[in-house]
């Protein structure tokens, strides 16, 4: 008998379309993201380019399917770097979700410190103030940035790219947002099992078969950062779909929406 569609995975999709699929499995990878380092060496940010008062709706309805009161969010800007690194190495694999929209007179944040954190670097690799006996500490989580635009090339090629105002359906119902707050509300529904999670490697461990597809696909013209980024995006959703059960037709499309967007990264000949 096939496996039926979680009620608040039907839900969320009916509220945030693709784009928030993409965004889940991103979100699913970033809560083993120590695991998926240590097999493939990286694992990239997620950029969420979104406008208007609502800019964070997809990550808070992330926040609370993970049973979070709110978004494990911080504004760099407003951050001491000393407690930016407590903050970024905090004993939790939440994701973090760093929000520089609209932060006017905040003080210029150094893209540059977040480079290592795309490998499982240490406490000691990101700063030298870190305390006596902390030095050795592993990042554990992933990172969320939150913003219009990420200037910093480095960062860019570190950096997988959704447009969460680019939907193909219309706004969703409150209707929709309350019953997804709900069901998320009192339990972590995104908590994986340890069957599950081995499937989540298995799928990973199949990343160099989609950085092959997306080269032929588009004509070997993706940088190898990027192919590895976007094909790890497609391994998730794969996973997502193998331990959730997607609704019909919904991986097809959230693997044809990241080959669109790796296309957009690729480096066309002149």
């Amino acid at each position: 008998m096939p496996q039926q569609t979680p009620e608040w995975l039907n839900l969320f999709v009916d509220a945030h379309g693709t784009k928030g699929v993409i965004a889940l499995a991103w979100w699913i990878g970033a809560r083993h993201a120590v695991e998926i380092r240590e097999l493939e060496g990286s694992f990239p940010f997620l950029q969420v380019v979104a406008h208007g008062p609502d800019a964070s709706t997809l990550l808070d309805t992330l926040s609370t399917l993970s049973g979070l009161p709110e978004t494990p969010m911080i504004r760099p800007g407003a951050c001491t770097p000393a407690s930016l690194d407590r903050t970024m190495f905090a004993d939790t694999s939440l994701p973090l979700v760093i929000n520089e929209v609209d932060s006017p007179g905040a003080t210029p944040f150094d893209w540059d410190v977040l480079k290592p954190l795309y490998n499982n670097c240490t406490v000691a690799a990101l700063s030298r103030r870190s305390a006596t006996g902390q030095a050795g500490k592993t990042f554990a989580r992933g990172i969320a940035i939150l913003t219009k635009e990420i200037e910093n090339s480095a960062l860019l090629a570190r950096t997988v790219l959704l447009n969460a105002d680019q939907v193909e359906q219309p706004r969703p119902s409150e209707r929709a947002f309350q019953l997804l707050k709900q069901l998320g509300s009192s339990s972590d529904a995104l908590s994986l099992s340890q069957s599950a999670l081995r499937q989540l490697v298995y799928r990973i461990g199949g990343t160099q078969g989609h950085i092959d597809t997306l080269q032929e696909d588009l004509g070997n013209l993706l940088a190898p950062r990027h192919a590895k980024n976007y094909a790890q995006l497609i391994a998730l959703v794969y996973a997502l779909d193998d331990i959730f059960h997607l609704p019909d037709g919904q991986r097809l499309k959230a693997i044809f929406a990241i080959r669109d967007l790796a296309d957009a990264t690729a480096e066309v000949p002149f």
